[in-house]
């Protein structure tokens, strides 16, 4: 019927394929995109803000056809090392998704905000930093 030989070569194929299988497996945990530098707002330049940022962006995700971003709706499409900035007309809340193809990744979806007067925002630091040194020892 089967030989030791004959066995032994069987089981060996096997084992390559199952170990095959493991290594194509384990090759895609921790190869998701992520955000390196969460987007934000950079200069402001007349009526206009930049938006930049950076994604991590694994090697089966390479290419201009890949990977794209909208920013308020423009399509943006990342450099080589994942960066990306557009410029946009100044807005409270700015949008920016990625996808994959046409295909969103909704968990990347990030909402940048603009403050023009941060006068109330000072204010209220202010008061926080006033109350924690009276009542903290």
């Amino acid at each position: 019927m089967f030989t030791k030989r004959r066995v032994f070569s069987l089981l060996l194929a096997l084992l390559m394929v199952f170990s095959t299988i493991t290594v194509l497996a384990g090759s895609s945990e921790g190869r998701e995109l992520k955000w390196l530098e969460e987007p934000s707002i950079g200069q402001v330049k007349n009526k206009k803000v930049e938006v930049y940022g950076r994604l991590e962006i694994p090697g089966e995700y390479k290419g201009p056809e890949k990977v794209k971003l909208t920013v308020d709706g423009f399509n943006v499409v990342p450099k080589k090392d994942g960066s990306f900035s557009k410029s946009v007309f100044i807005k409270p809340e700015i949008e920016v998704k990625v996808f994959v193809g046409k295909e969103e990744v909704a968990e990347l979806t990030r909402f940048v905000y603009y403050l023009e007067d941060t006068s109330a925002v000072d204010r209220v630091i202010s008061m926080i930093d006033a109350f924690s040194s009276n009542y903290l020892l």
